[in-house]
C-alpha cells in the first residue's frame, strides 16, 4: 500500500513528514480493520489519519468504503467526491465510484471511471490494481451492450481466477449477449439495454429478427393513425401490420409508445406462432398462481413459457402485468426466430401442467 500511495501522486509535501507517516499507518489499520469486518475500528483508523491530515484522500475514501458497506450511498459519495478533490491520481476512489455506478445500473458513467483508473494504473504501473480491474471493467462494457469488449476484460479477469464461478456465468452471458446482437445494427443495441420496451421497439426487433420482407407502402391497407415519429420506428411498424405480425387496435391506432407487459407479449408471440408456423394451435392454460384460466392471456401464457420465450419469472408465477426488459425481448425474438427456423414445430414442448401434451 505504501508503493500505491507513492505511486498515485499523493503530495504532502506541505506536512511534517512525521505526520504522513502516521496517517499512512493509521489508514493502513483502517483497511486490515476493513478486511476483517470491523466497520467502526475502520472507522476510528480512519478519523485518526484525517486528525493527523485533512483532507487526506486515502482515508477520505476509507471512509466511503465504510458507508458503501452499509449502503449509506450518499454519504459514500460525498467521501468520494472529497478524495479525487484531494488528489485526482487516488485510483481506489474511481474504483469505488464505479462500483457505486454499478450498483445503479449507470454503466455509462461506471465505464467512464473505470477507464480514468485504468488509465492511472498505466501511468504509474500499478500491475495488480490493473487486474483487480478486469471483471469491473467486464461488467461495464457488457451493461453499455459492448459484448465484445466484455469479453475480452472476463477473460484478463479469469485468467487470474479460472475457478471463480460467478465470473464464468457472467462470461457465458456475455457470450450469449454477443450471439443476441451479432450481425444486428445500432437500433437493436439500444433496445438491449432499455428497462421497458415499447411497442415500437418490439415492431423494430420483429423486422430484424425476423428478416421480414420489406412491404410497400402501396401494400398497406390499413391506415395507421398514430406512427412514431422516429422513421425507422414507423416502417417498422408499418411492416410488421401489414405482413398481420402486429395488430391495429379498430380506431386505427397502434399505440407505438405503450410499454409491453408480459401479457401482451405473450398474446403477440402466440399470434405470430399461429401465422408462421403451421404445427403450432392452441395450448391449454397452465394453472399459474397469478392466471386465471378465463384471463384472454392464459394459453399463451402456457405457450410461451412452455416454449421458453417468456418462461415464469419463479415458481408457478408469470407475471403478466410486468413490463418486459429489452433483454427479455430480445431474448424472446431471439428464441422465437430459432423456433422458426425448425424443420417442424416442437410440439413436445408445448405440455399441460401434468405434462401431456394436447396431441398426446
Amino acid at each position: 500500500m505504501t508503493v500505491l500511495l507513492q505511486s498515485c501522486g499523493f503530495n504532502l509535501s506541505k506536512e511534517a513528514p512525521g505526520l504522513r507517516q502516521e496517517a499512512d499507518h493509521c489508514y493502513k489499520e483502517g483497511l486490515a480493520s476493513l478486511k476483517s469486518g470491523s466497520l467502526v475500528q475502520a472507522e476510528i483508523c480512519f478519523k485518526n489519519a484525517l486528525d493527523k491530515i485533512n483532507p487526506y484522500a486515502p482515508a477520505l475514501e476509507g471512509m466511503a468504503q465504510i458507508y458503501f458497506r452499509q449502503n449509506l450511498i450518499n454519504e459514500a459519495k460525498h467521501y468520494l467526491s472529497a478524495a479525487i478533490e484531494t488528489d485526482h491520481n487516488w485510483l481506489p476512489a474511481y474504483i469505488l465510484k464505479g462500483r457505486i455506478l454499478l450498483r445503479e445500473e449507470d454503466y455509462d458513467l461506471a465505464l467512464e471511471e473505470f477507464q480514468k483508473a485504468e488509465n492511472i494504473s498505466h501511468q504509474h504501473h500499478l500491475l495488480l490494481m490493473e487486474k483487480k480491474l478486469q471483471p469491473y471493467l467486464a461488467e461495464a462494457y457488457a451493461g453499455t451492450g459492448n459484448f465484445e469488449q466484455a469479453l475480452f476484460h472476463y477473460r484478463r479477469a479469469l485468467a487470474q481466477n479460472p475457478g471463480d464461478t460467478e465470473l464464468q456465468q457472467k462470461r457465458s452471458q456475455a457470450e450469449h449477449g454477443r450471439l443476441l446482437l451479432q450481425g444486428k445494427g445500432n437500433a437493436v443495441r439500444k433496445i438491449i439495454l432499455m428497462k421497458t420496451v415499447s411497442r415500437a421497439d418490439l415492431a423494430v426487433l420483429l423486422e430484424e429478427y425476423l428478416d421480414a420482407d420489406i412491404v410497400s407502402d402501396t401494400l398497406i391497407k390499413a391506415s395507421i393513425r398514430d406512427l412514431p415519429m422516429d422513421a425507422r420506428k414507423a416502417q417498422a411498424v408499418k411492416n410488421m401490420v401489414a405482413l398481420g405480425l402486429l395488430p391495429l387496435l379498430p380506431d386505427e391506432t397502434f399505440h407505438p409508445s405503450d410499454r409491453v407487459d408480459r401479457a401482451e407479449a405473450a398474446l403477440f408471440m402466440e399470434e405470430i406462432l399461429k401465422r408462421k408456423s403451421p404445427g403450432f394451435s392452441a395450448v391449454p392454460a397452465v394453472a399459474f398462481k397469478d392466471v386465471e384460466s378465463w384471463q384472454p392471456y392464459a394459453c399463451a401464457a402456457a405457450a410461451t413459457n412452455s416454449l421458453k420465450l417468456l418462461p415464469a419469472v419463479e415458481n408457478e408465477y408469470f407475471f403478466p402485468e410486468r413490463y418486459i426488459s429489452g433483454r427479455e425481448a430480445v431474448e424472446m425474438v431471439y428464441r422465437l426466430t430459432e423456433i422458426l427456423k425448425l424443420p417442424s414445430f416442437p410440439v413436445n414442448l408445448l405440455r399441460n401442467k401434468r405434462g401431456k401434451t394436447e396431441h398426446d
